[in-house]
């Protein structure tokens, strides 16, 4: 465990200037510890892989913090970073978007960053079969029209989106439309009780009023 913080008490709060510099000074100090905690970590896991996920809700100070380890060298510490945001809440005046241009250009002036950006959209229906394939650990050959029934029922419920396709299983699951057979050993549904007790789900809303109905 680590811990990087400010703990030492103070007699009085600053005001005005004096703290704002105390708070510009602590912010610079933090990043400095954190680049040489980074450093650290890689010469004993390299690369090191940070994850970031919803970018879209992170703040100036976060989004410094990252671009301070995306300038890194990587002599300092090979380092891969990757970020996951939800572009539909990202327009063009969102701080996140001119982080993302500074580092497009970056990537074409620099040698040490390389960029990759990447757009998941919603699985295909195919996609979802072998989703609930893995998942209810089916085998190629048994209950093949059933399962693929059961895909397409989940696919046009949920629109291929991949956290309402999972929030739509576990309802299913919850409302006992999705059983798991002790005798048998084996998932199984009713299509017809699905199709008459589910709607499709535009966004997360329906999802957790039908929840929320079960209980």
């Amino acid at each position: 465990k680590v811990v990087m913080g400010d703990h030492l008490p103070r007699q009085e709060e600053p005001q005005g200037e004096e703290n704002a510099e105390l708070i510009e000074n602590a912010k610079n100090q933090f990043q400095e510890i954190f680049r040489r905690l980074t450093r650290v970590i890689g010469q004993f896991f390299a690369p090191l892989v940070l994850l970031m996920d919803d970018l879209q809700w992170a703040d100036t100070s976060s989004l410094e913090l990252m671009d301070q380890i995306m300038c890194m060298e990587p002599e300092e510490s090979p380092i891969s970073v990757i970020g996951l945001y939800r572009s539909n809440e990202v327009d063009a005046s969102h701080v996140l978007t001119r982080y993302i241009a500074k580092w497009r250009n970056r990537d074409t002036i620099t040698q040490h960053l390389q960029l990759t950006e990447m757009t998941v959209g919603n699985l295909s229906e195919a996609s979802v079969h072998r989703y609930l394939k893995k998942l209810l650990h089916m085998k190629h050959s048994e209950n093949k029209s059933h399962l693929q029934a059961l895909a397409r029922i989940c696919h046009k419920r949920t629109h291929g989106n991949i956290f309402f396709l999972i929030s739509f299983v576990t309802m299913l699951h919850e409302c006992k439309y999705l059983r798991f057979d002790h005798d048998t050993r084996e998932w199984t549904w009713d299509i017809p009780q699905i199709e008459a007790n589910t709607q499709s789900t535009p966004n997360a809303v329906p999802l957790l009023l039908m929840r929320m109905k079960a209980l």
